[in-house]
């Protein structure tokens, strides 16, 4: 069980990194470089497909006792 929390974790960290990377985090300026329809496309892919999953899987087995 602490494997798979830890995998939820891993996976949370992954997709949140790319946020934390960038430079302009924080600023309330708009990255340059994103913007336009692939890039709209690529952040909705990771936000449907990795997001919403590993955040349901964490707190699922948060509350798992097992």
């Amino acid at each position: 069980m602490d494997a798979l929390r830890g995998f939820a974790l891993f996976g949370i960290l992954m997709v949140n990194i790319t946020y934390m990377a960038s430079a302009y985090h924080g600023t309330g300026l708009e990255d340059p470089g994103l913007g336009g329809p692939l890039s709209e496309a690529a952040h909705w892919v990771v936000a449907v497909l990795f997001e919403a999953k590993f955040f349901l899987l964490f707190s699922f087995l948060f509350g798992y006792r097992g």
